[in-house]
């Protein structure tokens, strides 16, 4: 008996062989892969084996903010957001990454707040609490408004007490 072989095919002809070569070519080439788009509002988000800062890059670009990736937290991630906010979907990677994440809002042309800018950070410590995960965003515009309105008291109060003390000094 020479060499026997077994030939498997489909009922279309095409050879059973040749359909797993595809098949397994198709999962080999999606490693390394990701998929970002925005759909009515809603953001889906799709990434295997890629540096994190690759996938946040193609989140900015779809969705228009800046997205800065701290170089320790940068290592290959695989995850899949369907239909979510920007908002939560951002939240759901820091989560499952195990990273902190501060927010930076903007105020939008319709009047409401809109995200503007996202740093991903490691977490401190090696247990999170649920609380610093809960955290509101913090709001950079609002943050310096504050802080200008504090030092220009600060200044008014300061130019007071000084002419307070020429006065009682008679120089005034």
């Amino acid at each position: 008996m020479k060499g026997v072989g077994v030939k498997a095919t489909l009922r279309s002809g095409v050879p059973l062989l040749s359909i797993f070569a595809v098949l397994l070519c198709s999962e080999l080439s999606r490693a390394g892969d990701s998929d970002v788009y925005m759909h009515e509002g809603s953001i889906y988000v799709t990434a295997i084996d890629q540096p994190l800062s690759q996938v946040m890059a193609q989140v900015a670009a779809a969705s228009g903010i800046a997205v800065d990736v701290s170089p320790a937290v940068d290592k290959p991630v695989s995850f899949s957001i369907s239909n979510r906010t920007l908002e939560s979907a951002l939240e759901k990677i820091a989560r499952e990454q195990s990273l902190s994440m501060i927010t930076g809002w903007k105020k939008s042309a319709l009047g409401s707040n809109a995200i503007a800018t996202v740093i991903f950070f490691p977490s401190s410590g090696t247990e999170r609490d649920e609380a610093s995960i809960q955290e509101a965003g913090v709001h950079w515009e609002r943050k310096a408004r504050r802080q200008f309105n504090k030092d220009k008291a600060q200044s008014k109060r300061e130019k007071k007490r000084l002419e307070r003390a020429a006065k009682r000094s008679g120089r005034i």
